[in-house]
């Protein structure tokens, strides 16, 4: 379905004037014009930059265990406008397409479009009328043998649109848990609404960029700060003595990175670096199962948390931080995971003085372990599935899918070879010249081949377009570069392996896997 692009854009602007002025024990949006109660010993957790539907969101200080595993309850409300035309997928995605004419928008309707979509195999337990803030609107409670987490929602209808208070909790303590969601609902209240015709103005302004920034900084919620640097907007809730150490370091990285990789162009990319203070403040803020840190081209924003030892969070950024620079200097084009993951590892060891200057590359301890008995199985003759690392052959080819363990190679396996591949390659004695020219002619093949599938692109669409109507090719594109985030990356990965390794034989691939077996057995 269509994205609305308008009438968001606005409510973006809107957004940056609320978060501010919330506090833990009641939350005013004075751009919207409303207030309500979280539920108590709920803390609130930053949004998005891509969020354009979720308002407020907050979460338990406390853990709850179950045999599903952990998990801390959660409670957001959303808005949603009248004139625009809501759905739900399966997946509790609100969809939203603006229409020219205003659509009516009820709690009924609503509710009934998540029986008909999201929960539609769900367990009913509670479906009823509500009356809040002199405003009919629906309380609805829905459970699953299949989910281990029941679902309530409070929806109160209002003449500028719908608020939804949508909370969830672990199956057993549900019922307290949606009593709890139900008192916070029947708290909402309208409230006056503030002008925001002056900073609207101010925004309207700014660039696209520092626009889209700012923006970022003024919906910070309570307890978070910003700060900024030459080249990173850093949004936090943590120590501040440890952001200001860690900007410097990723700014003396930044400096690493453009001395290795030196763009053909100036990057003027303002990339965001987000610190959550815990893990679980992380997770909750949408930081993947299993991982300590992400980088998020869509949001343009480097995301982690501060832990002890303040070691791990810094290696975290080096890491993800190679991911971000690596992302413009190709042009938003993304290597093979060997290389892409494999250097993030490999700049995460970096030696730092106290005034930030590289001095090395030490050994990624995380991963040492992991290749050492790997690379011992494959020596064996065990497999994937057995635990042995991927043949640099397999490896090197692997699209994303494959690195992650579609291929029947384990994912953890994989980043740990390739962290020891790009070591290998970039501090190895002893090795032979067509070694050396592996990570220099990739590159070179990656950007060739890009925009080799660029220009073919770029062919195949002016001849349908002239196929189609004579003559209409010439008010298309005839610029190459115009197609290069159109073009299918694994065929570019593709091609770029294909021009790297053409001329080797089966006897170079085994002479270069022994030579790495050898290199891992020493570190």
């Amino acid at each position: 379905m269509k994205r609305s692009r308008s009438r968001f854009a606005v409510a973006a602007l809107f957004a940056v004037l609320v978060a501010p002025l919330t506090s833990a024990q009641i939350h005013k949006d004075e751009v919207r014009g409303f207030q309500f109660k979280p539920p108590r010993e709920f803390t609130s957790v930053a949004l998005s930059p891509g969020e354009k539907v979720t308002v407020a969101k907050y979460q338990s200080e406390q853990t709850e265990a179950s045999s599903a595993g952990n998990y801390r309850q959660m409670f957001a409300v959303k808005f949603l406008p009248i004139g625009v035309d809501w759905s739900a997928n399966s997946d509790g995605h609100d969809q939203y397409e603006e229409e020219d004419d205003e659509q009516e928008l009820t709690a009924d309707s609503y509710v009934e479009m998540l029986l008909d979509t999201r929960f539609a195999e769900w367990d009913v337990e509670k479906n009823k009328k509500l009356k809040v803030a002199r405003s009919p609107g629906r309380e609805l409670h829905v459970l699953s043998e299949s989910n281990p987490l029941g679902y309530f929602f409070g929806v109160i209808q209002q003449e500028d649109g719908l608020f939804v208070f949508e909370g969830t909790a672990l199956g057993p303590r549900f019922d307290k848990a949606a009593r709890d969601f139900a008192k916070a609902t029947k708290s909402f209240k309208r409230i006056d609404k503030i002008d925001t015709t002056a900073r609207e103005a101010e925004l309207a302004q700014m660039s696209e960029q520092e626009r889209f920034l700012a923006e970022q900084e003024d919906k910070l919620p309570p307890g978070w700060d910003s700060m900024r640097t030459e080249r990173y907007v850093f949004l936090f809730n943590a120590e501040k003595n440890f952001v200001k150490e860690l900007a410097a370091r990723i700014e003396s990285m930044r400096d690493e990175y453009e001395r290795l990789y030196p763009p053909d162009r100036p990057i003027e990319a303002v990339s965001i670096v987000r610190v959550c203070n815990s893990k679980e403040e992380y997770h909750a803020y949408g930081g993947p199962p299993g991982s300590a840190g992400y980088w998020y081209y869509v949001d343009q924003e480097l995301v982690f948390y501060d832990a002890a030892p303040r070691d791990t969070p810094m290696l975290v950024a080096n890491h993800e931080a190679f991911h971000q620079y690596i992302f413009y200097f190709y042009g938003q084009l993304a290597p093979h995971s060997w290389y892409n993951e494999g250097h993030g590892d490999y700049f995460a060891g970096a030696k730092l003085t106290r005034t930030h200057r590289i001095t090395g590359y030490g050994k990624f301890v995380w991963r040492i372990g992991v290749i050492k008995e790997a690379a011992r199985l494959f020596r064996e003759g065990k497999r994937g599935r057995e635990g042995a690392c991927a043949p640099l052959k397999l490896l090197m080819r692997f699209h994303r899918d494959g690195f992650y363990g579609s291929k029947g190679y384990d994912r953890g396996v994989n980043y740990a070879t390739g962290w020891a591949l790009v070591h290998m390659l970039r501090e190895a004695k002893g090795q032979e010249d067509k070694w050396k020219l592996i990570l220099p002619e990739y590159l070179d093949n990656l950007l060739a081949s890009r925009h080799e599938v660029a220009v073919a692109l770029m062919e195949k669409e002016l001849a349908a377009a002239e196929k189609k109507e004579e003559g209409s090719s010439e008010e298309e594109s005839h610029d190459p570069e115009d197609f290069y985030t159109k073009v299918s990356v694994t065929k570019v990965q593709d091609l770029a392996y294909d021009k790297t390794f053409s001329d080797w034989t089966d006897d170079d691939w085994e002479e270069f896997q022994d030579f790495f077996l050898e290199y891992v057995e020493k570190l």
